[in-house]
């Protein structure tokens, strides 16, 4: 078992106002994605429904501006490591 620390916590969310708790959650959903990968679920057809939901409400709860870029989303995706969003 491996433990959070705050300094790994702050460099994921780096010091953004009510990032830590949308950090906790992050790293919670990547541990838990990685022990269902180990234990093969996925090779039997297991699937997530309403992924981009919940990082529209994350972001949400973040005070961010959220918007639909229809048709830009190869452009998001090449920008992928940048922020898509900005304090309303």
């Amino acid at each position: 078992m491996s433990r959070v620390t705050e300094g790994y916590l702050v460099r994921h969310y780096q010091g953004a106002k009510g990032g830590r708790d949308a950090a906790l959650l992050d790293i919670a959903q990547d541990h838990a994605l990685h022990l269902l990968h180990e234990a093969g679920l996925f090779d039997h057809g297991l699937v997530f429904k309403g992924g981009t939901a919940l990082r529209e409400q994350a972001a949400i709860q973040a005070s961010c501006e959220t918007r639909l870029l229809v048709g830009q989303q190869a452009a998001a995706f090449t920008a992928g490591a940048l922020p898509l969003c900005r304090k309303a």
